[in-house]
């Protein structure tokens, strides 16, 4: 049975049921969403990516159909890698490209390094190795908004996390006050983006575990120096989130990584250049899986 032609499905992890959904056909990319806490949903059709691949969107612990959080359930990035592996190996996948995105790009970075064995590829969209290494410099980017109209709304929203035990309400009104931070553009066409996004649950206690326990501390700088998979790294110009600088480092630091920078992006590069984005991630796939 080619357990891939399920569109939906779900894999048992210990005591939990992964979800994921599978579209397309062609060489197969794993996706794992940012957040964490993000339903995968967020990101739509990753800009038409299924059109030349098979694409399979993993729900990760605790975030859209493998949400709610169950009670002592704990949010690592081992965590997370442990789940990808229970999740591929279910699926009979036993080598294929892994996309991650933002702290998805995190859990992306550790199953490399533990399973390089299993991947053909790896595609670091908007992320870092380091990510608290560039929090000045994100801060900055911020502040350089400061003549826009919607900055001070947007800025006491990004702010209004801090030092509170937050609940999904809460989170939900600072992630869509947040939002035009992470577009380099904010018009009507990123609002309805921004609309959609926040139409999806923003699950508090993940995004909880990783900034109280994990986000300080999480670095790979070091570790990637031995990675020897083929590596794609995608940025955004405008990225806030993470700084352009995140990525270039990533490039440095792995073994003859490729990087494309989307000139009309902030965060979110599979929305704002969609067609540029899918065309990219496809040529790199195709190309190492052989199908060119």
């Amino acid at each position: 049975m080619n357990v891939l032609a399920r569109r939906v499905g779900s894999v048992r992890s210990g005591d939990r049921e992964l979800f994921y959904e599978v579209s397309g056909q062609g060489p197969v990319v794993v996706v794992h969403a940012g957040g964490p806490g993000l339903h995968p949903h967020i990101y739509g059709d990753w800009g038409g990516l299924s059109t030349a691949c098979t694409v399979v969107v993993i729900h990760p612990r605790g975030a859209g159909h493998s949400a709610p959080h169950v009670p002592g359930q704990t949010y690592s990035v081992h965590d997370f890698v442990a789940d990808l592996d229970v999740c591929t190996r279910g699926l009979c996948l036993q080598r294929f490209f892994l996309l991650g995105h933002s702290h998805g790009g995190f859990v992306a970075q550790q199953f490399a390094l533990d399973h390089a064995d299993r991947l053909q590829g790896l595609i670091l969209a908007h992320t870092a190795a380091f990510l608290e290494k560039y929090m000045e410099r994100s801060q900055q980017l911020v502040l350089a908004h400061q003549g826009e109209p919607w900055f001070p709304e947007a800025y006491r929203a990004s702010r209004s996390l801090e030092g509170i035990d937050y609940d999904h309400a809460i989170l939900a009104a600072a992630w869509r006050g947040t939002l035009p931070f992470f577009f380099a553009r904010w018009t009507a066409v990123e609002q309805r983006i921004a609309d959609y996004i926040t139409s999806f649950p923003f699950e508090p206690v993940p995004l909880r575990y990783h900034s109280d326990l994990e986000s300080a501390s999480l670095d790979f700088t070091q570790a990637l120096s031995r990675l020897r998979v083929p590596t794609l790294v995608l940025a955004g110009r405008h990225d806030v989130a993470i700084p352009l600088e995140a990525s270039l480092e990533l490039v440095e630091l792995i073994a003859g990584a490729r990087l494309r920078v989307f000139e009309q992006s902030g965060h979110f590069a599979s929305w704002e250049e969609p067609r540029a984005f899918a065309e990219a991630v496809q040529a790199f796939v195709l190309e190492r899986s052989g199908a060119i």
